[in-house]
C-alpha cells in the first residue's frame, strides 16, 4: 500500500471534473435555450448556422419591403381612384355642356367647373406623396437620360496651331569621318560594318576602326541618304546607297552589296557575308591567296553635308508655301511654291503627302516629314550642299496649320481653351441643341471673340463636313492663336458613344434575401396635361390616344398652374368642343384606369410575393433552428445524468481519501 499518491483519490477527481465540466454546459444550454453558444460547441454548425441567420433576416426584411411597396401602390391607387372621379364628372360636364339647349353663359359656368377640376388633377398629381416620394407626377416613370459619355477617340488627330515669321532653320550636320581597314595577312581579307534590324538613320554616324572592325553607328531622328564606297586593291570602286529613313535589315543591306560585287570586277574575288555578331565581312576568295586590299572608305562619300533638313512650323493663311531651293549638284536655285487644296486635312501626314505629290511633280529632288508633329523639308542630295532657305507665305503674314487645326468633340464641360498672342483664355460653349452647324460654328466663333480683352481676336469659325477650321484674321495681322484644351476635340465628329448609367427613376423593391431580387415599376404622369385634359398652348391639337387612334382637342384660353407652368384647359365654351372634349376625357379615363390596372396587377403580385417569402422564411428558420435551438427534453436527460454521476464522484472522492487511514491499524498492530 501506498500513501505518497492516492491514485483512486486522483481517479474520483478527474471524474468529478468531467461530470462537472459537462453539467455547467448541460446547465449553459437549458438556460440559454441554444445547443451552439460558442464556436467550440459545433464549428461547422455554427458557420452554417450564421449564413442562415443572414438569409432569414434578409427574407423578413423583404417582406416588410414588399408590405411596404403595397403601401405605396395602395396611396397612389386611392389617389387615382379620386383622379377618375373627377375625369366622370368631367366628362358628364362636356356632354352637358355638347348640348345646345344650353346657352353661351350656361357654357361659360361648365366652363369654369372644368377649369377648378383641371387645376385640382395637377394638384393631386404633385402632392401625391408615400415617405415624401411623389407618385403621379411622372418623377418615377422611364428613366432621365444623362449626356453619353466617349469611349473612344474622334477619329481624325489633333494638329496644334503654329505661327512663326522667321526662315526655317536647317537641322542636321556634315558627316566627315573617313577610315580604311588594311588587312594584308594571305589567303584572305576581311573588313566588317556592324549591322542591327533598325531603320538605318542619318547623322550622327559613329565610325570605329579598332581591331579591323569598322562600325557605323547611326543616329536616331535625323533623315538623310548614306553613300558607302569600297574600293578594292586594282581600283575597282563600289558604291552602295541607303536611304536611312528606311527599314533595312542585315539581309536587305546584304543583297544590295552582293549585287553590286557581281557586277563589278571584283565578282569572284570578294564576297561579302554577316557573321554571327551581325557584323558584315569582306573576304578574299582569290586562289593566289595573297590577298586583296579592301578599302571602306567614308570620307568622300559621307564628307559633305547630307541635305538640309528645313522645319516648317505651319503653313501660310492662303493655303501657299514658298521656299528657295539651290541644287548642290547643278548649282540651280529656283523658288518653290506649294498650294495646299481646299480640303479638310485631318492629319500632318496628309499634308506631308499633299506636299510631297506636288514636289514630286515638279521632280524637285526635296522630302516632305512627319517630325514628331513637325513638318520637315529636307533637300535628298547626298554630297552636295543643297538646301531650302527663305521659307515663307504671302506678304508679312504669319504661318498658320489651318486645315490641319479641324477638331472634333467638347472637352468634358463643354469647354475650348485656347492661347491668343500668348495669352491664355478659356471659353464654354451653351448647352443646347444645334442642328445647323453653321449656328454651331457662329456660336463658337462668337465664344472665342467675345472672351478675349478688347476685341483682340479675330477669328473666323467655320463648318466643314464633320470639322470646324479656325482661321485668323487678315493677312499681315499679327496675331497668334493655339488651342491648348487637353482635350481639344470640337466639334461633330462620329465617335463611340455609350450612355452612362441612367438615373433610374422606376420604383425599386427588394423582395428577396439577396443581390439581383428586386421588382422594379413605375407610375405615369397622372396630371392634366399628361391626361390631355390641358396643354401648353389654346386652339386645336392632335395627339395619338390610349387606342392609338388621333384625337383632336381643342383648348381654350382659360389657364391653370402646374407648379410653374401655364396650363390651357379643354375647351367646353361651344357644342363642337365640347363634342371633341368628350373623346378627350373618354381617352384620359382608359389613361388612368390602364395604369390602376397595372399597379393593380402589382400589388396582387406582391400579396403572392409575401406569401412565398413568409413560406421561405418559415422553412429556413426551422432548419436553422434544428442546428442552432437546444432540444430541451434530450438536454434534460443528459442534465440528470450529468447531474447524478457528479454527485458519485464526489461521495467517491470522498471514499478514496478514506483509504490511506487502514495504513493507521497496520502501524498500530
Amino acid at each position: 500500500m501506498r500513501i505518497n499518491h492516492n491514485i483512486e483519490a486522483l481517479n474520483a477527481y478527474r471524474n468529478l471534473a468531467a461530470n462537472q465540466s459537462n453539467l455547467s454546459k448541460n446547465l449553459e444550454k437549458l438556460s440559454s435555450g441554444l445547443r451552439i453558444n460558442r464556436a467550440a460547441d459545433d464549428a461547422a454548425g455554427l458557420a452554417i448556422s450564421e449564413k442562415m441567420r443572414s438569409q432569414i433576416r434578409g427574407l423578413e426584411m423583404a417582406e416588410r419591403n414588399a408590405m411596404d411597396a403595397i403601401s405605396l401602390l395602395q396611396t397612389a391607387e386611392g389617389a387615382l381612384n379620386e383622379v377618375h372621379s373627377i375625369l366622370q364628372r368631367m366628362r358628364e360636364l362636356a356632354v352637358q355642356a355638347a348640348n345646345d339647349t344650353n346657352t353661351d353663359e350656361d357654357r361659360t359656368h361648365i366652363q369654369s367647373e372644368i377649369n377648378q377640376l383641371a387645376d385640382e388633377l395637377n394638384r393631386i398629381g404633385n402632392s401625391t406623396e408615400f415617405n415624401k416620394i411623389t407618385l403621379l407626377d411622372g418623377s418615377i416613370y422611364k428613366t432621365e437620360a444623362l449626356p453619353a459619355k466617349y469611349i473612344s477617340d474622334p477619329v481624325a488627330g489633333n494638329i496644334e496651331i503654329r505661327s512663326t515669321e522667321t526662315n526655317a532653320k536647317v537641322v542636321g550636320k556634315p558627316i566627315e569621318e573617313a577610315v580604311e581597314i588594311h588587312d594584308d595577312k594571305p589567303g584572305y581579307v576581311t573588313g566588317s560594318i556592324n549591322l542591327s534590324d533598325s531603320a538605318l538613320a542619318a547623322s550622327p554616324i559613329t565610325i570605329d576602326s579598332s581591331n579591323n572592325e569598322l562600325t557605323l553607328e547611326l543616329g536616331d531622328g535625323t533623315i538623310g541618304t548614306i553613300v558607302l564606297d569600297i574600293t578594292a586593291q586594282g581600283g575597282t570602286k563600289l558604291t552602295f546607297n541607303g536611304n536611312a529613313s528606311t527599314n533595312q535589315s542585315q539581309a536587305d543591306l546584304l543583297a544590295v552589296i552582293n549585287n553590286a560585287i557581281a557586277n563589278s570586277n571584283l565578282n569572284g574575288k570578294v564576297a561579302a557575308s554577316v557573321d554571327a555578331n551581325g557584323h558584315l565581312m569582306f573576304t578574299d576568295l582569290s586562289s593566289a591567296g595573297n590577298g586583296s586590299h579592301v578599302k571602306v572608305n567614308g570620307g568622300n562619300a559621307l564628307g559633305t553635308l547630307i541635305g538640309t533638313a528645313t522645319e516648317v512650323d505651319g503653313i501660310p493663311k492662303n493655303n501657299t508655301l514658298t521656299f528657295d531651293f539651290t541644287d548642290g549638284a547643278s548649282g540651280s536655285s529656283s523658288t518653290v511654291t506649294i498650294t495646299l487644296t481646299n480640303k479638310v486635312y485631318n492629319t500632318v501626314d496628309d499634308i506631308v503627302a499633299e506636299i510631297n505629290n506636288q514636289l514630286a511633280s515638279g521632280n524637285y529632288n526635296i522630302t516632305a516629314l512627319n517630325d514628331n508633329g513637325k513638318i520637315v523639308l529636307q533637300a535628298n542630295d547626298a554630297g552636295s550642299d543643297s538646301s531650302i532657305t527663305n521659307v515663307r507665305g504671302s506678304a508679312a503674314a504669319p504661318l498658320w496649320l489651318i486645315n490641319a487645326q479641324e477638331i472634333k468633340g467638347l472637352d468634358a464641360n463643354n469647354q475650348i481653351s485656347f492661347k491668343l498672342n500668348g495669352n491664355p483664355y478659356t471659353v464654354t460653349i451653351p448647352d443646347g441643341t444645334y442642328t445647323d452647324r453653321n449656328v454651331l460654328a457662329l456660336t463658337i466663333q462668337n465664344a472665342i471673340n467675345n472672351a478675349t480683352n478688347n476685341g483682340e481676336a479675330d477669328i473666323t469659325v467655320k463648318a466643314a463636313g464633320n470639322y470646324f477650321v479656325f482661321e485668323t484674321g487678315s493677312a499681315g495681322a499679327n496675331e497668334t492663336f493655339e488651342i491648348t484644351s487637353a482635350n481639344a476635340d470640337l466639334g461633330l465628329a462620329t465617335r463611340e458613344a455609350k450612355g452612362q448609367d441612367a438615373l433610374n427613376a422606376d420604383i425599386s423593391v427588394q423582395i428577396g434575401a439577396n443581390e439581383g431580387q428586386s421588382l422594379s415599376f413605375s407610375i405615369a404622369d397622372m396630371r392634366a396635361k399628361a391626361l390631355g385634359i390641358t396643354s401648353e398652348s389654346s386652339g386645336s391639337y392632335t395627339y395619338t390616344g390610349a387606342d392609338g387612334s388621333n384625337i383632336t382637342a381643342y383648348y381654350s384660353t382659360n389657364t391653370v398652374k402646374n407648379r410653374d407652368k401655364i396650363e390651357y384647359v379643354i375647351n367646353v365654351s361651344d357644342a363642337q368642343s365640347a363634342s371633341r372634349a368628350i373623346t378627350v376625357i373618354d381617352n384620359a379615363i382608359r389613361l388612368v384606369s390602364t395604369e390602376r390596372g397595372k399597379l393593380g396587377a402589382i400589388q396582387n403580385r406582391l400579396e403572392h410575393t409575401i406569401n412565398n417569402l413568409t413560406t421561405a422564411n418559415e422553412n429556413l428558420t426551422s432548419a436553422e433552428s434544428r442546428i442552432r435551438d437546444t432540444d430541451m427534453a434530450l438536454e434534460m436527460t443528459e442534465f440528470t445524468k450529468n447531474n447524478i454521476l457528479t454527485q458519485a464522484a464526489q461521495a467517491m472522492l470522498a471514499q478514496s481519501n478514506q483509504l490511506p487511514q487502514g495504513i493507521l491499524q497496520l502501524l498500530k498492530s
